[in-house]
């Protein structure tokens, strides 16, 4: 029927419902979730990449290489899924782009809007070129890389429908909500992770703060022969491990017998437990503590069964591990790392002869990390590097670890019996400069005067210059001097 007269209009009880946006997509893994969080840090964006640089050498025609890229981000839709979130909401969802879009200029990578890869071909030389491939870690890890090169240039079956990777994310998120999720926690709850982010003695301490966690990444190499190589791989076919077990046994050996304390490593997993995920493309790889109690009576040899035992048992509850990503924890990410890495042997592919020059992927900010790469020939030995961030430590500095590795190592092998409090860590240049280099210490002194009256002299020339120190008090020259003066009256 008709209104009736409308009378004075009140306040409104019900406000205006204001539609927001909505943004559909898939929830973040774990994995994604604790990078996106490192990268919102000042200057951490920026690093969180993961870069493939391909060799190639014969006949390249560059159009073929455009389509096979394109093919295999289309296959992929973690090479093709942006990263978008609402305004004031912290984290991002997972949007899959039915279209690739891949840069071939230099350009920035954007993971809100895009690219998400970009390519480079370059020329070296007649018939010899470079492929580099750069995308965000939240995209790829080491493994994907690997993956994409063999993809790539044809070293792949791809006829299989591939596992998506907002499949295995939303897999992950489930595992919460499991049986064994409970049993997952506690375990790790029992790992100490106090030394975490230790400092080592005699480091050019500086700010360590996240706003400096992605500071550019130097190496020092190190080389292993064949024959050392081998050594390496003898005693760890003694205890059933790997060459990376035992190096990583040396490399928490080292840290311990530094600082005096159990130093909680962060271990890079490649978090493809599931042959199902050995092909996947996406952010799988994690990051796990390996902790190992030491006492001065262990064995180097107990070490490395310790450590083989505790890496079973942490790939066993790996789904279950993450970082408390509270306000008050101090303890954001790992100090100290670890990392095997796995180069493929080169491969044929239409002519052409291909070799994986460098596959890097940044998925944890390690103040210092030591990162064993295997090489697809045996005769090529070993390669070991020490990777640190250049905003907290020098070159001479990692220099003297590289060296103080080696040297425990050496000691190591030849000893695998002995107490880890015995192993050598000072080379025989560092002990000859320590005991006689730095030990040249003889100086003329004036004799015609007492050691109160060169005190006194020393005074008049620098009477502001710091004479003493103790706890929060200082002392200078003119200062000391005074009171000196003082205690003589008295007496």
């Amino acid at each position: 029927g008709p209104i009736g007269p409308i009378g004075p209009i009140g306040p409104i009880k019900n406000p205006l419902i204001i539609m927001q946006p909505v943004i559909e997509g898939f929830r973040l893994s774990p994995q994604q979730r604790r990078l996106w969080q490192l990268q919102q840090e000042p200057s951490g964006s920026a690093a969180f990449n993961s870069q493939l640089v391909l060799l190639l050498e014969g006949e390249v025609r560059p159009e073929a290489h455009r389509e096979a890229l394109d093919k295999v981000c289309a296959r992929h839709e973690s090479l093709r899924t942006l990263f978008r979130r609402l305004p004031g909401v912290a984290l991002p969802v997972q949007v899959v782009q039915d279209q690739t879009w891949i840069s071939w200029t230099a350009t920035d990578l954007d993971c809100e809007n895009g690219p998400l890869v970009h390519a480079m071909l370059t020329t070296l030389a007649p018939d010899r070129y470079s492929l580099t491939i750069t995308t965000p870690a939240l995209c790829a890890d080491r493994r994907t890389l690997s993956n994409f090169a063999s993809e790539l240039l044809g070293n792949a079956e791809t006829d299989d429908e591939p596992l998506q990777y907002v499949q295995f994310s939303e897999w992950q998120n489930s595992l919460s909500e499991e049986e064994d999720a409970e049993k997952g926690r506690e375990y790790w709850t029992r790992q100490d992770l106090s030394n975490a982010s230790a400092v080592l003695p005699g480091q050019t301490v500086r700010k360590r703060a996240l706003s400096e966690i992605a500071g550019e990444r130097q190496a020092v190499k190190l080389n292993f022969t064949p024959e050392y190589a081998g050594r390496i791989e003898a005693l760890a076919t003694k205890h059933d491990t790997t060459s990376a077990t035992v190096l990583l046994a040396a490399w928490q050996t080292l840290l311990w017998r530094l600082t005096q304390q159990t130093v909680a490593i962060g271990n890079v997993t490649e978090g493809r437990s599931y042959e199902l995920l050995h092909g996947g493309f996406g952010l799988f790889a994690r990051v796990l503590p390996v902790c190992c109690a030491f006492t001065d009576d262990l064995r180097f040899s107990e070490v490395i069964s310790e450590i083989e035992r505790f890496q079973r048992e942490s790939e066993e509850w790996q789904d279950y591990f993450s970082f408390d990503d509270s306000a008050e924890s101090p303890f954001k990410y790992f100090a100290f790392g670890f990392e095997c890495v796995q180069i493929p042997p080169p491969w044929q592919a239409d002519g052409l002869r291909i070799s994986v020059d460098r596959q890097d992927s940044f998925v944890e900010p390690f103040d210092l990390k030591l990162t064993l790469v295997l090489k697809a020939e045996k005769t090529d030995g070993f390669e070991v590097a020490l990777e640190y961030n250049s905003a907290l430590f020098d070159e001479p500095y990692i220099k003297l670890i590289a060296e103080q590795f080696q040297t425990l190592l050496d000691s190591a092998l030849a000893n695998p019996e002995s107490p880890i409090r015995e192993l050598e860590i000072i080379s025989a240049a560092q002990r000859q400069q320590i005991v006689s280099e730095w030990n040249q210490t003889n100086r003329d002194y004036d004799l015609e005067h007492c050691i109160h009256e060169l005190f006194e002299q020393q005074a008049e020339r620098t009477p502001d210059a710091l004479a003493a120190v103790f706890q929060n008090e200082q002392l200078t020259f003119a200062e000391l001097n005074r009171r000196a003066n003082q205690l003589a009256a008295y007496l």
